[in-house]
């Protein structure tokens, strides 16, 4: 009956680990149909790009959300950027490269979601802050048309990274620097002429590249964690079922040395 005890003991210690195990199976399953994805749409191939987001939503869903959870802002961000890559790659008069600026971000998203460390939207700061430096130096030399060109360019791509900042980053820091990016998307052109727009291009700068420093490099797979834990769990339970058999056995010998 004991030995029963220990043995029921050693399964539910090893089921969380078989369960996560599963799920991350099925979640690194979508992270490949959304990278399929964002390859089809680089080669053009729309119509294989589409039957793959149809078959992530239908693998999406199947998953059991109850052993692994999701926030409300997640979904509502992974649904629309699935939404909005599948009408981009739908509609045939969306140019080649906004489509694959919304296979990217949905690729990015996906990442963000599953990443707790080292997302991939984090591979983007050379790229993203690279562009902000061509907007601040057209800005201090007062070329108005370079400065509206480089501006133009760096919305598209924030706007590309944005919806996974949202997942990985706290909004409150997010909705600061939108705030900020807002006040030059308004201004625009004239901004070279604003002695105001120097200080909000410094602080998006200074924001961004605090955003880029943060993010935390993957040390440990946190799955790891499990594998220690439910190891050491079946040690200490086989050693206390060893040691019990060893105790009985001994005692037994006692009492028969005793009735001797």
């Amino acid at each position: 009956m004991r030995a029963m005890i220990i043995w029921v003991f050693i399964l539910f210690t090893i089921m969380p680990t078989i369960t996560i195990a599963s799920t991350d199976n099925d979640w690194t399953r979508l992270v490949d149909i959304s990278d399929d994805v964002l390859e089809m749409v680089k080669q053009e191939r729309y119509d294989t790009a589409k039957k793959l987001l149809d078959q992530f939503s239908e693998e999406f869903y199947e998953l059991d959300f109850f052993e692994r959870t999701y926030t409300m802002d997640e979904l509502r961000i992974m649904t629309v950027t699935h939404s909005n890559a599948l009408h981009a790659i739908a509609t045939s008069s969306i140019p080649h490269h906004i489509k694959v600026d919304k296979a990217i971000q949905f690729r990015l998203v996906i990442d963000a979601i599953r990443s707790e460390y080292n997302p991939l939207w984090g591979e983007l700061e050379h790229t993203v802050m690279g562009k902000l430096g061509n907007v601040m130096s057209s800005y201090e030399q007062k070329q108005s048309n370079e400065y509206s060109a480089h501006l133009t360019e760096f919305f598209r791509l924030y706007e590309m990274i944005h919806p996974s900042l949202m997942i990985s980053v706290d909004p409150t820091i997010i909705q600061t620097l939108d705030s900020h990016i807002s006040w030059l998307d308004k201004v625009n052109a004239e901004a070279v002429s604003s002695v105001e727009a120097g200080h909000y291009l410094a602080l998006v700068d200074s924001e961004l590249q605090s955003i880029f420093d943060g993010v935390e490099e993957d040390e440990a797979d946190p799955s790891l964690y499990w594998v220690i834990i439910t190891t050491g769990s079946i040690i200490i339970a086989t050693l206390t079922y060893v040691g019990w058999k060893k105790y009985k056995a001994t005692r037994q010998r006692e009492r028969s040395r005793q009735k001797n």
